[in-house]
């Protein structure tokens, strides 16, 4: 189900009104410095519920209400807060589920390999792997 395009091919225009996640593998230098971190709103979000069970069941309202303040089609960067292990969550589904509520675009905190996309490093709480096939996303890479 996911795409993986490369880089090279990809043209931004054309993935208009796709209500999916476009997620950014490679980024240049100056599409990072463009994109808009979203630890810290999301952190303050999280602090307005108590337990880690309220904050799962308000996860993908939190992004959602954190990206409602940011322009059309934002690039975001550094949502490193919502693969807190605590969540228990799928974090690629929450980011799809908010993508067709407010379409927006990552720049992925982890790593692309063979179909891939791995978040942190293999012995860490947080460590993750998603196969791109079982979702609903393009993968810039």
């Amino acid at each position: 189900m996911g795409d993986i395009i490369k880089a090279y091919q990809f043209n931004p225009s054309k993935s208009a009104g796709l209500m999916k996640p476009i997620i950014y593998c490679s980024p240049t230098k100056e599409s990072i410095e463009l994109a808009v971190s979203v630890n810290y709103p999301l952190a303050k979000e999280f602090q307005k519920q108590g337990t880690a069970m309220m904050r799962t069941m308000r996860l993908e309202n939190n992004l959602l209400t954190v990206l409602e303040t940011l322009d059309d089609n934002p690039v975001i960067k550094e949502f490193d807060v919502l693969f807190n292990p605590a969540y228990q969550t799928d974090v690629l589904k929450a980011l799809i589920n908010v993508c067709r509520k407010k379409q927006f675009s990552v720049i992925w905190p982890g790593r692309y390999a063979d179909g891939k996309l791995y978040y942190a490093e293999e012995g860490y709480k947080d460590y993750k792997v998603y196969n791109i096939e079982d979702y609903d996303i393009t993968v810039v890479v």
